[in-house]
Order: C-alpha cells, then sequence, then structure tokens
C-alpha cells in the first residue's frame, strides 16, 4: 500500500512505510493520475500483483476508486454488482484508468498472465487529517464519472453512495 494509510489501532492517516522505498513509482502514478483527472482526490494506492479478489464490498472507502491493471494478461477484469445484486458490469482496466464503485459489491475476474492492479482510493480516516476536503467533494467528484446503467434511467449506485 503506498499513499497515505490509516496508523495501526488510530483514526489517523500517516504515510505508507513504503512511499520511501519506491517514492519514484508513487511519484509516477500520482502524475499519471492528475493527468487523467486532475479532480480525482484519494489517499491511498492499494497495489496487488496476481490476486484475484472474492465477491466483497470496500469498507473504508469513500466515494469511488480508480483502477488501473498492468501488465501480460488476459482477463482480470472487475465484475460490479448494481444495488440490487441481480444484474452487473463488467470493467476492463487493462493498460487504462476506469472508475468503480467499492461500496457495491465487486470481484476481479479471473486472468491468465502477470497483472499488477491499482487501486486508488480516499480512505475514510482522511476525513480525520489536518484540512480534511468535504464529503461533498468526494461523492460529487464520482457522480458524474460512472454509470453502470446501461439505459437513460438513473444509475442505482448513486443511492449507495449517498446513504452510506
Amino acid at each position: 500500500t503506498l499513499g497515505r494509510v490509516r496508523a495501526y489501532h488510530t483514526k489517523i492517516m500517516v504515510g505508507s512505510v513504503h512511499n520511501k522505498r519506491h517514492q519514484k513509482l508513487l511519484t509516477l502514478l500520482d502524475e499519471a493520475v492528475k493527468l487523467y483527472d486532475p479532480s480525482f482526490l484519494y489517499t491511498t494506492i492499494q497495489l496487488n500483483k496476481n490476486v484475484l479478489t472474492p465477491l466483497h464490498k470496500d469498507k473504508n472507502n469513500v466515494g469511488l476508486s480508480l483502477a488501473l491493471s498492468l501488465g501480460d494478461f488476459t482477463g482480470g477484469g472487475i465484475r460490479q454488482f448494481h444495488l440490487n445484486g441481480s444484474s452487473y458490469k463488467d470493467i476492463d482496466t487493462h493498460n487504462k484508468f476506469e472508475f468503480q464503485d467499492g461500496s457495491l459489491y465487486h470481484q476481479t475476474l479471473p486472468l491468465e498472465g502477470e497483472r499488477y492492479a491499482f487501486i486508488f482510493f480516499f480512505h475514510k480516516a482522511g476525513f480525520n487529517s489536518p484540512s480534511p476536503p468535504l464529503l461533498e467533494e468526494i461523492l460529487f467528484n464520482g457522480m458524474t464519472k460512472i454509470s453502470l446503467n446501461e439505459s437513460k434511467e438513473p444509475d442505482v449506485w448513486v443511492e449507495s453512495i449517498t446513504n452510506t
């Protein structure tokens, strides 16, 4: 994990112990996110190599997450379920940034090859920092950036985000 993380047994965010060792990677990832979307606010970057996450919800993430995966692989996307759980959308993050809603059930799809996944998210403990952003900034930041609904009806994920 890079960026800011919650200190063990506290609600305070501190720099990850890995930041210094991987400063060049941290800087490169931060610059890439700023180029993709300068308004996206995040505290933490989760890095995974060939990890297949089971069906789950992210309990500490606020707002949308931004995902990117790199490597020589096939498959390995994110299956994002709608609020009602009866339908889903597969999100391809291979060599590109894509938003996903961690407050809804999601999982990693099977993959072949070597995959490095980078998940950028705002940890709820980030609101305990000296100059925290407003919750509305974090939520609004994502509301206009993701659509899980192929129809013209309002997206079901908006209700999930605003009710957390």
